[in-house]
């Protein structure tokens, strides 16, 4: 349950007060004719004016960036609202609220200003002004849109044989034969009223294809956010450890459906100029599924997953400079092997050595990558030495890929060891998570080994 101490509490009823003073009245202007033009003009309008005489309308006005202007209400013979001057003070006001730590770890913005914008209105439209009331009111809609929810996401271009427990997802898949249960259940159960059944849907959408869930206790679209961003997390873990690691050229294009870049079928049409009517329709897949069978799965634990697992069941309890990198890290790493370019891949990979290893913007990227991660990773001299000589050749690509626009050809090996290299780094930052709290701490200790040396 969210609770606020008095001093917030406070300040944010005298703020909803100052807020409240800015409703406006307008006069309600008659509907104008339509000038739409081509298709949107040929689309049929709906009308819904019979099903809102007695209900709330409220309107914004946004631009074509999404950006909202006002907002206003009608009801019944009444207009009032925000206009363009005084609707920049409520959106500030609705940050105040979103800027508590109790309320936005389980809230949406949006919640949040809709429910805020209600209680106002519903002040304004009744006359019933409640100033020291307004916190009371939104934690009373914020602790009661708090419930535990599961979340699914399906998984494109994947295929698996079990499921896989990694974090605090699960990666799994419908049954036929289960799907058929649970249909069965829910028409002998009654709970179809409407004549929807939703496991009726799933069989259409999603068997045989793989999904990732996860629980979280949230507000419902706050709980969609932070379970999207737990199951891409889990999902760029799985990418650090997978095939394309070892084999650069391998190319992988599973992700959540509505993150990856590939398109289950690519279409286009054809016909000679001096016959319209012989039309070839052309179809295929780009992207190849990616089978995670038990002999990759050997592979991805050989790589260091369990690892991964855990700063992925414990990254809430090192809330640092450090994890924040790793997290960062963990997900360009994913981007990067994701790249069927080798050359921006390089580059990609050379944006992760940098955000981890500089200590600040002045410093020189490669001899800042050269002097500390060989040191991070390798305990050998002649592991470090070689770790130099292949960051250096490696670099040498990357520069010419982006101050001259060269794809300058390397060994495919250089690029699996460099790769490699990337994830012992992440692998070792993750070791070093409970003793150090950002990145400069672990650099200055190994200048200061060096100087003693």
């Amino acid at each position: 349950m969210i609770q606020l101490n008095p001093k917030r509490r406070e300040h944010i009823n005298s703020k909803a007060n100052e807020v409240y003073d800015l409703i406006k009245t307008f006069p309600i202007e008659k509907k104008k004719s339509s000038k739409e033009k081509g298709t949107i003009k040929e689309k049929p309008e709906l009308d819904i004016t019979n099903r809102v005489v007695d209900a709330l309308v409220r309107i914004q006005m946004v631009s074509i960036l999404g950006e909202e202007y006002d907002c206003t209400e009608e009801y019944q013979d009444k207009k009032y609202g925000f206009d363009k001057l005084c609707y920049p003070q409520l959106i500030k006001f609705v940050s105040l609220i979103n800027s508590t730590s109790e309320i936005n770890s389980r809230v949406s913005e949006k919640f949040v200003k809709d429910k805020s914008i209600h209680i106002l209105f519903d002040w304004y439209r009744t006359s019933k002004f409640k100033p020291g009331l307004f916190c009371d009111l939104l934690l009373d809609y914020c602790n009661n849109a708090i419930i535990d929810h599961e979340y699914n996401f399906p998984i494109a271009h994947l295929e698996i044989d079990k499921f896989i427990k990694l974090g605090h997802c699960l990666i799994y898949f419908y049954t036929s034969e289960e799907l058929s249960s649970k249909e069965k259940k829910y028409d002998e159960n009654k709970l179809n009223k409407n004549g929807n059944n939703p496991y009726s849907y799933l069989r259409k959408d999603v068997l045989g294809i793989p999904l990732i869930k996860t629980e979280i206790k949230a507000e419902s679209e706050k709980g969609y956010e932070l379970a999207f961003e737990e199951c891409s997390l889990t999902i760029d873990c799985i990418k650090v450890c997978c095939l394309t690691t070892n084999l650069p050229q391998y190319e992988i294009s599973f992700d959540i459906d509505c993150r990856t870049v590939a398109s289950d079928w690519y279409k286009y049409y054809s016909n000679p100029v001096n016959n319209q009517d012989h039309i070839t329709i052309h179809q295929y897949r780009p992207a190849k599924p990616h089978h995670l069978d038990a002999t990759e799965w050997q592979d991805i634990l050989s790589m260091g997953i369990e690892k991964l697992n855990w700063f992925l069941l414990n990254r809430s309890m090192h809330n640092t400079e450090l994890c924040d990198l790793i997290t960062g890290s963990i997900k360009r790493y994913a981007q990067a092997i994701s790249t069927h370019n080798l050359h921006q891949r390089i580059i990609y990979m050379f944006t992760i050595l940098e955000s981890l290893l500089l200590k600040d913007e002045n410093a020189s990227i490669i001899e800042s990558v050269s002097k500390y991660l060989p040191k991070i990773i390798f305990t050998k001299p002649e592991d470090r030495k070689f770790a130099v000589n292949l960051l250096k050749k490696m670099y040498k690509v990357r520069s010419a890929s982006i101050h001259h626009a060269l794809e300058k050809k390397f060994e495919m090996e250089d690029l699996r060891k460099l790769q490699i290299m990337i994830v012992l780094l992440i692998m070792k930052l993750i070791s070093r998570l409970k003793t150090y709290k950002s990145k400069n701490s672990i650099l200055e200790e190994i200048d200061n080994r060096i100087l003693n040396a």
